[in-house]
């Protein structure tokens, strides 16, 4: 066999096979996700905020629904890592999804939000929230 043969077949093998996206994974929704901090509820000593999220189609802007969203809030200051209880977020209908969330305390915290459904792909986004 030739070197160049061999070359060719050698680069034809370690070429990944799927470089394309699964046959799973056409058709679905890649979401872009937007967050809103709402007004402060709860006790005083609480901080207790509702939360919005907007989840829309990277690719048409349509609203996505019906999906299961999840947020939680970390913080990663010195001598106070923490995470807050996961919290579904419903759905309220026009891709928008709305809940509340209870942090320990003020200060910079950082909100990650989950998506994953049937029709969309799975996605994390993250968003920093300064608490006062």
């Amino acid at each position: 066999m030739s070197r160049a043969l061999s070359i060719a077949l050698l680069c034809f093998l370690l070429v990944p096979a799927a470089t394309a996206a699964p046959a799973a994974d056409a058709g679905r929704a890649r979401a872009k996700v937007s967050f809103e901090l709402g007004a402060r509820t709860g006790f005083e000593y609480r901080w207790e905020y509702n939360v919005r999220l907007r989840v829309r189609d990277r690719t048409t802007g349509g609203a996505l629904t019906g999906l299961r969203v999840f947020a939680t809030g970390l913080m990663n200051a010195p001598g106070h890592e923490m995470r807050t209880i996961t919290v579904r977020v419903r759905d309220t209908g026009a891709g928008t999804y709305a809940g509340t969330m209870a942090f320990y305390m003020p200060g910079e915290w950082r909100i990650r939000v989950s998506v994953r459904g049937t029709n969309v792909l799975p996605a994390l986004a993250s968003f920093p929230v300064f608490l006062t």
